[in-house]
């Protein structure tokens, strides 16, 4: 393996550095649309059955105690679910942003450390 000299790693790692920049504004982005995703489909179609069975008159009461427990934790598992996958991203973004930093490309000793199990 050749050893690169001072211009030569700066190139590598600009390059670098662009290919992860795209990846974190893509990521970004994905947050965004997960979130949006998991409030429009999930918690709304829970909060909405369990809407329904405590507002209509035709419930049999025995059917709403059953009922309305399963999509509440229908409610709670969306949150979690959504709470896990924002952690999951604002990890990784932030794993991104400390290898686009900009001291990163000019100073070999500016480059993040990372642990053998630990990916991206």
């Amino acid at each position: 393996m050749r050893v690169l000299d001072d211009q030569d790693y700066k190139d590598y790692r600009i390059k670098v550095t662009e290919v992860y920049a795209e990846q974190m504004r893509a990521l970004i982005g994905y947050q965004a649309d997960l979130a949006k995703w998991i409030f429009a489909t999930l918690i709304l179609i829970n909060s909405g059955a369990l809407a329904g069975i405590v507002s209509s008159s035709r419930i049999v009461d025995g059917a709403a105690r059953i009922g309305a427990p399963w999509f509440i934790a229908g409610i709670g598992t969306a949150l979690a679910s959504g709470f896990i996958s924002w952690l999951n991203t604002t990890i990784a973004i932030g794993i991104y942003g400390k290898i686009v930093s900009p001291a990163a490309i000019f100073d070999r000793a500016s480059q993040p450390e990372f642990k053998k199990n630990r990916t991206l």
